[in-house]
């Protein structure tokens, strides 16, 4: 068994590994092995290290391989998981599929023959389609990124961004127009133009980190 001389630092991302030679891990940031090797580690063969240089490297490379998010503008599902995809820091791409006709028949090949949405694609080639949130946050620890349930507060924020939130503006405003009722017109307008100012600053928003 390797013998370890001090305790490593914890990893910035959460992800830690202390590799054995049986196998097991127990905890160790894998930079810290690459750095420290060899004089903090004893009993570790050629085999152990070239097992431990591919683990590192997958490690090190998933996280950075962004996810495929195929989504549309009317879909009320996307926010939300947009949102998920953004608190969890997870690099990802996303593909209004209502724009591009290749992207919605990679999508209906994923979902057989349905043009489904949310449709997100992992770096390991694995799949989700219109997730809920616990399965998504599931996923998502699974690879590394730790992610809890949205405050009130977010699920707000990604409730107006739904395209559904802008109908009932839009709805606000035409029976306000019709019936010349200017409270039905102040709310319409209201409601359209937070939805709206949201959804700008959610875009910036993704830019930036990206």
């Amino acid at each position: 068994m390797c013998k370890i001389r001090r305790k490593p630092p914890k990893s910035r991302r959460g992800v830690s590994l202390y590799l054995y030679p049986n196998g097991q891990s127990t905890g160790m940031n894998p930079m810290d092995w690459l750095f420290a090797f060899p004089e903090n580690v004893q009993g570790w063969g050629a085999g152990h290290i070239m097992w431990y240089t591919s683990a590192v490297t997958n490690l090190i490379d998933a996280p950075t391989t962004p996810i495929i998010f195929y989504g549309s503008s009317i879909c009320p599902m996307v926010p939300p998981v947009r949102q998920t995809l953004q608190r969890a820091r997870a690099p990802f791409e996303y593909v209004n599929i209502s724009f591009d006709a290749a992207a919605r028949q990679r999508v209906m090949e994923i979902n057989h023959g349905n043009a489904s949405v949310p449709t997100l694609v992992f770096p390991d080639g694995s799949t989700l389609t219109e997730p809920s949130d616990q399965a998504l946050r599931q996923k998502l620890n699974g690879f590394g990124f730790e992610v809890g349930p949205a405050s009130p507060g977010e699920k707000v924020l990604a409730a107006l961004q739904s395209p559904m939130v802008r109908l009932v503006a839009v709805v606000l405003l035409a029976t306000g127009a019709a019936g010349r009722d200017w409270q039905l017109l102040a709310a319409g307008a209201v409601l359209l133009l937070v939805s709206l100012l949201v959804q700008i600053a959610q875009t910036r928003a993704t830019s930036a980190a990206r």
